[in-house]
């Protein structure tokens, strides 16, 4: 079970860089820094989305294989323990579309297509 917990604590730390990553991306692309282009930005924005793919796909097949790992999971325990799994994938799916929500607004306000700084803050603190 050890494993397990190491595997979810790794699976963890790599959304936190991906995040990390996808948060820096928007830094450079939008003023004042605009060290990257559009081009730049949007090719890392799919590469980070690739990579949560996958990171979802390793998270799924973690979960699918909890009763190998640990054969003498009873089944209510094995039941809860799929259930927190699919929860906290539900829960990230919608951190990220939060977080490319934000993004958006953001370079929306940035370029100067409409001021959304009110709803970047609303969108922040939910």
């Amino acid at each position: 079970m050890d494993a397990v917990v190491k595997k979810i604590s790794d699976i963890h730390n790599l959304r936190l860089q991906q995040y990390a990553i996808l948060d820096q991306a928007l830094v450079d692309y939008l003023p004042p820094s605009r060290k990257i282009s559009h081009d730049h930005y949007a090719s890392l924005v799919g590469n980070v989305t690739e990579l949560f793919r996958g990171v979802s796909i390793s998270f799924i097949a973690l979960k699918d294989g909890l009763k190998d790992v640990q054969p003498a999971i009873s089944e209510p325990i094995l039941k809860n323990a799929e259930e927190l799994f699919g929860e906290i994938q539900k829960l990230e799916k919608a951190k990220l579309e939060l977080t490319v929500d934000i993004h958006v607004l953001k370079a929306d306000s940035a370029l100067g297509f409409r001021d959304y700084t009110e709803k970047i803050i609303e969108l922040s603190t939910e």
